[in-house]
Order: structure tokens, then C-alpha cells, then sequence
């Protein structure tokens, strides 16, 4: 505009940027992805705590807290009613994984929230030669890790409840079962599971079954009368048990209060209920919690196909 005479002529430093163009319009640079790393298993670890917006579980749980090792991307989950449970959980954690693998924590990697930077916390850094990188200021990125996998399970939890049209409470049981499989299974950063970087073999996944589907659970033998049925029908949800590798449990509808607990031959009472594989025979794509059409659909194709 100077060159037309439509403004007077004056001086621009080189490099100089207008102070009103950079208050109004200045963007956040975007976030560099780190070098690829070259680190051994639980050097450094990555965490964060989510809240499923105030839905408490079945245990009353309201948070789950995410432990993720940079090296081999297993991810172990734990569920807590309070934050200030964080510490207890993390200790758990630590004596496990030190132990199974004869190695020790180097590095913690978290956000800026509180329940990371209590004086117990503090102290057990200090205790145990822990480091912990604290990110930046309203940076999630710079904890992507921790940040994606809480995004994966979400969104996973989400459409396992939907499928089975189960209610929101039950998110505990879909994110256990979510976290279980996705330690098995090949992610775009590695060409072997996080499992078998972690376990050191390639996990077997002939005991998965569809999850909150229908199924009929044998009664044992020493639990069967000569007259009545020889199965529980309608026992949902069916999970995998990150500990019991093989075991399945399971909500019986028929029963509100007390529920048996099979495992094996043994019977006692318990809050859940678990069979070995020899007493299930899973219905696939059989959801009797779910009214939509397409599961409407899938129910009748497989009950003309038993019949």
C-alpha cells in the first residue's frame, strides 16, 4: 500500500512481527513427535487417571488409573473410588512388574493433576529413585501415550456396551476385557504383541469368547438333581479375567442376591461367577439385553440355526 501512496513509507525491522497481529491471531506450534526410543522394559512408565463421568460401577468404582511401559506398550488398569487410591494401586504395580521381570522403574511420566504430586507420592519417588517427568501445562500431547489409551479404551467400551445393550454400569467388566485384549493383539508401532515383548511368547486366543453375549453354563456334577435343568440359561456378561487366563465370568439373571461360584468342582459363595471352559456353551451374537434391530436379526438367524 506504501508503493501506492496510500499509506506513508516507514521502516520495518527484519524479523519484527506486528504486537496486535500476534495478540489476536498467534497459534500454537504443533507438537513435534519425539525420536524413536530404544528402551528397555520399565524405564519409563506412562499414566494417567479418567473418570467415566461420574458412572460408578457395580463395585462402586468411579476411576481407572492406566500404567503403560514405553518399551512394549503393555498396559496394565486398575480401578479406584478415590484418587487418593493412586498410591497404593502404583505400589501394587511396582512390586508385580519388578518382580516378573527382575528389573526396576526408572522413569513416571504423568499430567499435572494433584492426585500425581501428593507428599506420600513425593515420597515414595524419592524413596525408590523414581523420576517423574511432569508434562507441561495443558499439553496432553506431550503425554499421548497415556492420553491415546484412554481414547481406545473409551471408545471400545462404548461399543461393547452398545452391541450388548447392557447398561453403563457395566463399563468395569467391558474395560477389563478391553485392556485384555488389547495387550494381545499387534498395534501399528511393533511387529509383536505387547504381550509377547513382555511376557516373552506369543499369547494363545482360543479362550476368547464374544463378550455380553448369551450363554449356558453346565451345572457340575455335584451341583446336578435328577430332576431339573441341567444349565443356567441367560448369563451375562461373559469376560475375560486379566488374571485367570481361561476363566470366565459371568452375571447370573436369574439370581439378584447370591450367586454360586464354580470353579472347577468347588462351589462357594461369591459376588460374581466364574466356569472353567469345559462348563460354557457360548451363543454367539446372542445379546437378549439388546433391542435393536440388528441384534433382533442375529438373535432369530441363530436360533432357527439351532433348531
Amino acid at each position: 500500500m506504501s508503493s501506492l501512496s496510500l499509506i506513508p513509507d516507514f521502516a520495518i525491522a527484519k524479523g519484527s512481527k506486528c504486537r496486535s497481529f500476534v495478540q489476536s491471531k498467534q497459534p500454537r506450534k504443533p507438537h513435534k513427535a519425539a525420536e524413536e526410543r530404544y528402551l528397555a522394559p520399565l524405564e519409563l512408565i506412562h499414566s494417567d487417571l479418567c473418570e467415566m463421568n461420574g458412572v460408578l460401577t457395580k463395585g462402586e468404582k468411579r476411576y481407572f488409573m492406566t500404567l503403560i511401559d514405553d518399551a512394549t506398550r503393555f498396559c496394565y488398569v486398575y480401578l479406584l473410588k478415590t484418587k487418593d487410591e493412586m498410591l497404593d494401586y502404583f505400589k501394587i504395580y511396582k512390586a508385580e512388574v519388578e518382580n516378573q521381570l527382575e528389573s526396576k522403574i526408572k522413569r513416571l511420566r504423568s499430567d499435572r493433576g494433584g492426585e500425581y504430586f501428593s507428599i506420600l507420592f513425593d515420597e515414595f519417588y524419592a524413596e525408590h529413585g523414581i523420576i517423574h517427568e511432569r508434562i507441561a501445562p495443558y499439553s496432553p500431547e506431550s503425554n499421548k501415550i497415556a492420553e491415546r489409551k484412554n481414547r481406545t479404551l473409551t471408545d471400545l467400551v462404548n461399543a461393547m456396551l452398545d452391541t450388548a445393550g447392557l447398561s453403563k454400569a457395566w463399563w468395569r467388566e467391558a474395560l477389563l476385557t478391553a485392556s485384555h485384549v488389547l495387550n494381545r493383539i499387534l498395534n501399528r508401532y511393533k511387529e509383536t504383541t505387547p504381550y509377547e515383548n513382555w511376557v516373552g511368547r506369543k499369547p494363545s486366543l482360543s479362550y476368547l469368547r464374544t463378550w455380553g453375549c448369551l450363554a449356558k453354563v453346565n451345572v457340575p456334577i455335584s451341583k446336578k438333581c435328577k430332576l431339573g435343568p441341567k444349565t443356567h440359561y441367560k448369563v451375562l456378561p461373559l469376560m475375560q479375567r486379566p488374571q485367570s487366563v481361561g476363566i470366565y465370568q459371568k452375571w447370573l439373571q436369574q439370581t439378584k442376591l447370591q450367586h454360586i461360584n464354580f470353579v472347577g468342582r468347588r462351589c462357594h459363595s461369591n459376588r460374581g461367577l466364574k466356569f472353567a471352559p469345559q462348563f460354557i456353551l457360548v451363543l454367539h451374537y446372542v445379546f437378549p439385553y439388546c433391542n435393536t434391530i440388528e441384534c433382533c436379526c442375529n438373535i432369530y438367524g441363530v436360533l432357527q440355526a439351532i433348531v
